[in-house]
């Protein structure tokens, strides 16, 4: 049995982006570890792996290494935040079963149109312009699996404490 592999996020943390808390990647690794948690339970393994192209040190966002620790999860996370080619990104589309996009605020999500044209089913809020992509528009198809926008979230940086 192969291990599932999800792209959570291409984009890196930008202060006018955590401001406003937009990416949550600290909500992508509590779901993450649910969703290790159910597949425990209802497969009896958690061969899965999420893989975040992210810098999880950058200074604007939470330490996700530490988020990672926290929760319990460091052997089915990987990290992948060095800048890379677009072929390069292709392949790292092509391993993935399917991409998150958790973005509360997001015009145009190029994540999720990148997995789209590689025939990735993608996991997005249903928030702006992504609301289009996982829903199509026309004839009310999914391209994927839309996710309510809900209040609860990690929050938290390298220099304030994390709160749920």
């Amino acid at each position: 049995m192969r291990d599932v592999a999800v792209v959570a996020t291409t984009a890196n943390q930008h202060p006018q982006r955590w401001l406003n808390g937009r990416k949550m990647p600290g909500d992508v690794l509590c779901s993450w570890k649910l969703f290790l948690e159910q597949l425990q339970r209802k497969q009896g393994h958690k061969k899965a792996t999420l893989v975040m192209h992210t810098d999880p040190l950058d200074s604007e966002g939470p330490n996700l290494f530490q988020i990672v620790e926290y929760l319990g999860i460091r052997d089915r996370v990987v990290f992948s935040k060095e800048r890379i080619t677009f072929q390069d990104m292709n392949v790292l589309y092509g391993i993935a079963d399917c991409v998150i996009n958790n973005s509360s605020n997001e015009g145009c999500g190029l994540p999720t149109l990148e997995a789209m044209q590689c025939g990735k089913p993608i996991i997005a809020m249903k928030t702006g312009g992504l609301t289009r992509q996982v829903i199509d528009h026309r004839d009310g198809s999914f391209n994927g699996v839309p996710i309510e926008p809900d209040v609860h979230c990690l929050v938290g940086s390298q220099l304030v404490p994390y709160i749920f």
